[in-house]
């Protein structure tokens, strides 16, 4: 029995979860990014160019590039500017996850879409619960700045901007 207790008590002293995920542990490396100018910065170019963009093209899809590449990720095998692309064989719609069929893990991407437009947001996921967790994001503002931040996210079908998908992410 006291096994068992040493045995909860290091689980309990551990850290969180997402903290097991090289994706997540990747992504908040670059909370400290922010933008200077518009879509541009030392770092955002980084970002930018290891898929092929321009400084000032939006770049959340070069993040989540880049922080994969980083992670040494095998699966989604993507890497894209576009956001959309994200959206694999195998992604999981977000109304399954919104009423509990499936759950998504750290270190999974949460992909928006813009309307009907090829327009839209990715991100990677830290926590999530039904409807609703937390994410790493690139190109997204938090009050004046611009650049990588945390963010508390829902699925919700009442705007045209909406998570429509999650896609695992596999390590090798």
């Amino acid at each position: 029995m006291r096994y068992f207790w040493l045995l909860l008590l290091c689980l309990c002293l551990r850290q969180p979860c997402w903290s097991d995920s090289r994706v997540v542990e990747e992504a908040t490396r670059w909370l400290w990014v922010r933008e200077s100018g518009r879509n541009a910065g030392r770092e955002v170019e980084m970002f930018q160019r290891s898929v092929g963009l321009r400084a000032g093209d939006p770049w959340c899809a070069a993040f989540v590039s880049y922080v994969l590449d980083a992670a040494r990720a095998t699966e989604p095998r993507v890497r894209s500017g576009l956001a959309q692309k994200f959206i694999v064989k195998g992604s999981v719609p977000a109304k399954q996850v919104a009423k509990g069929y499936r759950q998504v893990e750290p270190g999974w991407l949460v992909v928006w879409k813009r309307g009907d437009t090829y327009g839209g947001h990715v991100g990677i996921v830290v926590r999530w619960s039904g409807s609703s967790g937390e994410t790493v994001e690139g190109n997204v503002r938090e009050g004046k700045e611009e650049g990588v931040f945390r963010k508390r996210r829902a699925i919700t079908n009442l705007h045209e901007f909406r998570i429509t998908h999650f896609t695992k992410v596999e390590l090798d």
